[in-house]
């Protein structure tokens, strides 16, 4: 994948970014999060509030119409959502700090400039389906040339935001054992079929769902980037920081809580 290399925020405008995501969570996320856990989805009005304070485009290059936040920044705004409302974060953080940048990190320059502005404007939303590629045995995602075209078969097993999400990054096996990553619309037709929702020990507002797919069309314009084993093992060891902002977020928001309640006894 070609490398991204936004300019990130100054220091004045990160700290801004970080009272901004403060001032969201207290006001929007936390208020209504015992609500949201019981709920089937993530109210689209939190993510409203995220497209309006700039955090679904945080981790997109300014180039793009994001506002290109370092990694690190990028996950301090997440630890502050987690600790409002983790199924919130933990459905950010598949379009922001998941689809957005491997859209951004990829080959494809013309669906770039298509995508992404929409993408960091909230205009649409993202999600992911590629954690299978990581499990051994037989892909359970296959790609298969098609004419000028490709064909997707097979099963996603996780797929995080379904219903909400406009466009989902999917990853697959291609003949010669490479992982190809694409975009695709969830409208498509008979090609994608969701199961029901998926119940989960937490987070089941997650809409949480696995797809079946078949023979799944995708051209050319769709094709994100392609990478070797190799690759994507490298690629999984520089994003392990990511997913663990969630559960320091609320850890944090526990630890803080537990203090409260001990300076009222």
């Amino acid at each position: 994948m070609s490398p991204a290399s936004p300019t990130p925020p100054a220091g004045a405008d990160a700290i801004a970014l970080l009272e901004r995501a403060r001032e969201l969570a207290a006001l929007v996320l936390a208020p209504a999060a015992n609500t949201t856990d019981q709920a089937d989805s993530v109210p689209r009005e939190h993510l409203r509030a995220l497209a309006g304070a700039g955090l679904l485009g945080i981790a997109t290059p300014a180039r793009y119409g994001g506002l290109g936040a370092p990694a690190r920044v990028a996950r301090e705004v997440l630890e502050i959502l987690a600790g409002a409302c983790g199924v919130t974060a933990f459905v950010q953080m598949q379009h922001a700090t998941a689809a957005c940048p491997l859209i951004a990190r990829g080959d494809n320059e013309a669906l770039k400039e298509r995508v992404l502005p929409r993408l960091a404007s909230g205009e649409r939303f993202c999600t992911v389906g590629f954690s299978h590629v990581r499990r051994p045995g037989p892909p359970m995602v296959r790609i298969e040339p098609d004419g000028d075209n490709l064909r997707l078969h097979g099963t996603v097993p996780w797929l995080t935001g379904h219903g909400i999400a406009d466009d989902a990054v999917i990853a697959g096996t291609l003949p010669d054992g490479r992982l190809m990553y694409v975009l695709t619309p969830l409208s498509a037709g008979d090609s994608i079929e969701a199961s029901p929702p998926l119940r989960l020990s937490a987070m089941n507002a997650s809409a949480t769902v696995s797809l079946t797919l078949r023979a799944l069309r995708v051209g050319p314009e769709q094709v994100i980037a392609t990478v070797t084993r190799e690759q994507q093992a490298a690629r999984d060891v520089a994003g392990l920081l990511t997913p663990a902002a969630l559960s320091l977020g609320a850890a944090g928001a526990a630890a803080a809580l537990l203090a409260s309640l001990a300076e009222r006894r």
